[in-house]
């Protein structure tokens, strides 16, 4: 589905503001490195000073690279809303400012860098792809072009690919072929469920 994301942004990616000359790349390195400078700005700030400085790098990455994964983009809003709702003690609730301070900062800098080095990740690719469809007429354009819809494997579609291929089918030309007791992609948020549905509703 990435060659077929990658094809759609080509050429249609003008109507997101995303440039059809864009880069692929995983940008791991230049995200670990953006990762290491935040929380190193940050580690003197005393509420850090009895945790492991690559323990903390790595706590960011799990959780940026998990949200990436399945399409999450934490926004300040649900930052605050998380601060909100805690009912923790004063320590523990000024560790968990710091911490989403430190990742909505990485988060912002790595999207600069991404989108000043006009790179795409892999994930962005699905991520890009399902905001672009939104547009009706982008996907009406490209429902056009195909007749059926045929998805192999479909006990390993996540959400957010589920997304494209409805955006693009209509009621009766999807073909969907699969087996749930073989889903092996949870990791990277496939969901089963998505499969059980459409054999109900199918």
């Amino acid at each position: 589905i990435h060659g077929f994301c990658e094809k759609l942004l080509r050429n249609y990616g003008m109507h997101a503001g995303i440039p059809n000359n864009f880069k692929i790349k995983s940008f791991r390195r230049e995200m670990t490195a953006i990762l290491h400078d935040v929380v190193n700005k940050n580690y003197d700030s005393g509420l850090l000073k009895d945790i492991l400085e690559y323990k903390v790098i790595r706590l960011l990455d799990a959780l940026m690279t998990n949200n990436s994964n399945h399409g999450i983009v934490l926004d300040r809003a649900a930052a605050d809303q998380c601060l909100k709702n805690s009912s923790a003690d004063a320590l523990w609730q000024s560790f968990k400012k710091l911490f989403l301070e430190m990742y909505l900062e990485a988060q912002d800098l790595i999207e600069r860098q991404k989108k000043g080095e006009n790179v795409l990740t892999p994930n962005d690719l699905i991520s890009k792809t399902v905001e672009l469809l939104e547009n009706d007429y982008v996907a009406n354009k490209v429902a056009e072009q195909y007749k059926y819809i045929f998805i192999d494997e479909y006990q390993d579609v996540d959400p957010l690919q589920n997304e494209i291929f409805a955006a693009i089918a209509t009621p009766t030309n999807r073909f969907m072929v699969g087996d749930i007791k073989q889903s092996i992609y949870g990791f990277r948020s496939a969901n089963p469920g998505i499969f059980a549905k459409a054999k109900r509703e199918y």
